[in-house]
């Protein structure tokens, strides 16, 4: 356990004002803050982990010199004023939007995709202007649908003519699972009115922002394995002889994925519109099987496009940008929207007996896959 004792004054080092209230500690020992001089007010000794630390001592700050001006992390927020912390956590929010149209553009320029990045994202901001000014997510997963048609057809467009068949198929399966998922998520929000998730994030215009933001992104690294098939014009690299084992395995995949989707979707509307089951969780038919089955089938699916748009490619560059597809939406489903219904959940079926033992037994979303994941 490092050390932490007063620091006593240097003859070669000029005092630095401090408030009064401050105390100064220097830690003895122990990297990485060997050396390093703190200023801590009362209440921030208070939090700080005594691991490696331990306060030993402390003596005013008057009396303390400090070669730089260093302090943990936890203390950084503190040190602004509070007119000032509205104005970072917006140059935060400005650094992640941005932070997603580079990563989109640096991704997409390698296989001449830039303008396709840009479709994606900038159809999103144009449509977060109506539903901020209106302050409503209804439009939201519809627009994200509609992109996924308009940039499979755009790439159809752009890439090399007539099309392969194993571009075609890719292309297909992308717009059926497109228009199947907008279709219903439309039609639920319809239905139910708002969808819970946006409840106070559209009152939050660069939040509300980040939002569309991540859907462009969702879109654009979805359809990023089809749009680098479309990229193979020249005749002899562009796509070899159809179907090979990797173009059925891949259709394969994806119908067993879509399959269980739609599967799970119809089981919860079913069970949502049985007044029996109002206040009620779902615990049948695949949702015995996975707290979140329609999560499965979709990532399923995705690995399925992934796979069959595969035969096409002929760098490791490709095989990398592909698989950010089906990496990004099991990212995705894993640790934000899981987290976010989950928490909902527990909080409404805090007192269910059954639904405790039903989380105990239940994999979140497939059957072997560890709950740290």
């Amino acid at each position: 356990m490092s050390k932490v004792s007063a620091y006593t004054p240097s003859s070669c080092l000029p005092p630095l004002p401090l408030p009064s209230s401050s105390f100064c500690f220097i830690a003895q020992h122990g990297p990485p803050f060997q050396g390093t001089h703190v200023s801590l007010r009362p209440q921030e000794a208070k939090i700080l982990p005594l691991p490696p630390f331990a306060l030993l001592h402390k003596q005013p700050a008057q009396s303390c010199q400090f070669p730089y001006m260093l302090a943990f992390p936890f203390s950084l927020g503190s040190q602004l004023p509070p007119s000032l912390r509205p104005l970072r956590l917006t140059l935060l929010q400005l650094v992640s939007i941005l932070g997603v149209a580079g990563f989109m553009q640096a991704v997409a320029l390698p296989f001449g995709l830039g303008k396709l990045a840009f479709f994606c994202l900038g159809i999103q901001w144009l449509a977060f202007i109506p539903a901020f000014k209106w302050k409503t997510e209804f439009f939201y997963d519809l627009t994200g649908s509609l992109t996924f048609l308009a940039t499979i057809f755009l790439s159809l467009y752009a890439g090399a003519w007539p099309p392969h068949p194993r571009q075609q198929m890719a292309s297909l399966l992308i717009m059926v699972w497109a228009f199947r998922l907008g279709y219903f998520l439309f039609t639920r929000i319809i239905q139910h009115g708002k969808d819970s998730r946006f409840d106070t994030v559209k009152h939050d215009a660069l939040l509300f922002l980040q939002y569309w933001s991540v859907q462009g992104l969702w879109v654009f690294l979805t359809c990023l394995p089809v749009l680098i098939c479309a990229t193979k014009k020249g005749e002899g690299v562009r796509n070899p002889a159809w179907p090979i084992p990797s173009d059925l395995v891949g259709m394969l995949v994806f119908l067993v994925g879509m399959g269980v989707e739609m599967g799970a979707d119809f089981q919860k509307y079913q069970w949502q519109n049985d007044w029996q089951h109002r206040d009620e969780f779902i615990n049948t038919g695949l949702w015995s099987w996975s707290r979140h089955p329609n999560y499965a089938g979709e990532m399923t699916l995705h690995l399925g496009v992934f796979l069959l748009a595969s035969g096409s490619y002929t760098r490791p560059l490709e095989w990398v940008c592909a698989a950010m597809g089906p990496t990004f939406i099991v990212l995705l489903l894993y640790k934000v929207s899981l987290p976010m219904l989950e928490k909902r959940a527990n909080a409404r079926w805090k007192d269910n007996k059954m639904y405790k033992v039903y989380m105990q037994r239940t994999p979140a979303i497939l059957p072997g896959v560890p709950e740290w994941f």
